[in-house]
């Protein structure tokens, strides 16, 4: 089993049986897993970060209701199949 599909499967059972789950006890009783797309080798990457000049601290509220400081230190650009990038 990938690290993704372990990953998917941890998160469904999450969303089905978990207290803290998004779902009502009735959504979760007739929950049958997350529609995900197959796994896709393509679509895996190696990406080099690119650090900013000045971090930033960035507030963010999380899933339990609190607020959390990230430093925004960084950022990505990940190619797409179309050739261009996100």
């Amino acid at each position: 089993m990938s690290v993704l599909t372990e990953f998917r499967k941890t998160k469904d059972e999450f969303m089905s049986g978990d207290h803290q789950s998004p779902l009502t006890h009735d959504q979760q009783h007739g929950f049958s897993g997350l529609t995900c797309f197959d796994e896709d080798p393509a679509m895996q990457f190696v990406l080099q970060p690119e650090e900013f000049d000045d971090p930033v601290l960035a507030k963010m509220q999380t899933s339990t209701g609190n607020v959390a400081e990230y430093l925004r230190w960084g950022t990505v650009t990940c190619p797409t199949p179309r050739g261009r990038s996100l």
